[in-house]
């Protein structure tokens, strides 16, 4: 193998382990979108007991970075495991996305693991 095609595939491998942005992707995805979105989704979760859902995968380090950062500040949350939930996975590829974590806080949708991001919606909710 070719020293370009080597770091080319080794650069792909560490971005879909979690690296970038922090996510998992599940299929083939080249027009993955990190922007934040506002709206209304009680339809996957979100009520006024349960205001944060994330969306997992087993194995992935970016979920895993991201549960832990949640505990860490004592942050409750619903957890979807789309490996192990087919209905959960079905609501995730009906927002759009293909790969994980995905988080919504009340209205506002987080692709991926972004910690700025993230403290920001988590304000809103204090």
């Amino acid at each position: 193998m070719k020293m370009k095609t080597f770091l080319e595939f080794l650069i792909i491998g560490l971005i879909c382990a979690g690296g970038g942005y922090g996510y998992t992707v599940w299929q083939n995805s080249s027009d993955v979108d990190f922007d934040v979105q506002t709206g209304d989704y009680s339809e996957y979760g979100i009520n006024e007991t349960n205001n944060i859902v994330i969306y997992t995968r087993d194995g992935c380090p970016a979920c895993k970075e991201l549960k832990e950062y949640l505990s860490e500040r004592q942050v409750t949350y619903h957890e979807v495991v789309t490996n192990k939930d087919e209905a959960g996975r079905a609501k995730l590829t009906e927002l759009g996305f293909n790969f994980v974590p995905v988080v919504i806080v009340q209205n506002t949708l987080i692709p991926g693991f972004q910690q700025e991001e993230l403290d920001k919606a988590l304000a809103l909710l204090k």
